[in-house]
C-alpha cells in the first residue's frame, strides 16, 4: 500500500544497509520474503543483515544459486553449499520446504545434473536440503522425480501452458512435490529498455495476467521476479 516496491528493491540491490522499516513496507505489500541470487553468500550477507537489524524470523532467504557460472568448480561450489548448510541450516529465517532448507536454481541441464549430485553427496553427510530449480524448459521427468521437491514454474512466453504442464507432472511426482508459480514484471531495464528476452514490453499487464494465471490454477507459493532492475550484476 502506497509502496514502490521495485524502488524498495533496487535499495536492496544497491548494497544499502538493511533497514527493519523497507523489510516493513516489503511485508505490507505482501512479500513473506526474499529469493537472494546469485550465491550462498550473498543469502548469507541477507540473514545476517536481517538479524542485525532485528527483524523477525517470519521473514524468510532462499537462495537461488547458479551453480558454477558463479563458482569457478564443482568442489566450490559444493564447498559453499555445506557452509552454508552447516551455518544457517538450523535459522528459523531460512525459507523452509517439507521441513528442509529450501533451495532454489536456475541454469541448464547440466546445471541440474550437478545439483542432483550436491543433493545426494551432501545427504550422505547428514545435510539434507529440499531443491525447487527454476524450470524455463520442458518438464525433465526421471530427474524430476528422483531429485526435485516441486519447480518454480517460469517458462519464458510459454508460461501459461508451461505451468499447467508442471502441474500435471506434480501431481504424478506424488505428495509433497510443490509448484511455484512465477509473478512476473514487464519490463527489464536494466539493459534493454523496452523488450526484454521473455516477450514484449507489456507493463502491468505481465504482472496481472501473470498473478491471475497462478490464482486461478490453486497455486498456494508464488515468487514475484523483478529482473534487472539496475543491472544483472545488482547482488547484495
Amino acid at each position: 500500500p502506497g509502496t514502490d516496491i521495485f524502488a524498495l528493491l533496487r535499495s536492496y540491490g544497491n548494497g544499502d544497509k538493511t533497514r527493519v522499516e523497507e523489510v516493513r513496507q516489503a511485508q505490507a505489500y505482501g512479500l513473506d520474503g526474499f529469493q537472494v541470487w546469485p550465491t550462498f553468500a550473498a543469502a548469507e550477507r541477507w540473514i545476517d543483515g536481517l538479524d542485525r537489524a532485528g527483524v523477525t524470523p517470519d521473514f524468510k532467504i532462499m537462495p537461488q544459486s547458479n551453480g558454477t557460472m558463479f563458482y569457478p568448480t564443482y568442489e566450490a561450489q559444493k564447498q559453499a553449499l555445506r557452509q552454508y548448510l552447516v551455518r544457517y541450516g538450523k535459522n528459523p529465517r531460512i525459507a523452509r520446504l517439507n521441513g528442509k532448507p529450501l533451495i532454489s536454481s536456475w541454469g541448464t541441464a547440466k546445471y541440474d545434473g550437478e545439483m542432483a549430485r550436491l543433493k545426494r553427496e551432501l545427504a550422505e553427510e547428514g545435510l539434507e536440503f529440499a531443491w525447487v530449480p527454476t524450470l524455463d524448459r520442458a518438464f525433465p521427468q526421471k530427474l524430476a522425480y528422483e531429485a526435485y521437491d516441486g519447480t518454480n514454474c517460469w517458462y519464458r512466453d510459454q508460461y501459461p501452458e508451461g505451468l499447467r504442464s508442471n502441474l500435471r507432472n506434480a501431481a504424478k511426482a506424488g505428495e509433497g512435490f510443490t509448484v511455484f508459480g512465477t509473478i512476473r514484471g514487464g519490463y527489464d531495464n536494466g539493459q534493454r529498455i523496452f523488450t526484454h528476452d521473455l516477450e514484449p514490453y507489456r507493463g502491468m499487464r505481465t504482472l496481472l495476467e501473470s498473478l491471475d494465471l497462478g490464482l486461478d490454477e490453486g497455486l498456494s507459493e508464488m515468487i514475484l521476479v523483478t529482473w534487472n532492475d539496475i543491472s544483472e550484476t545488482a547482488a547484495y
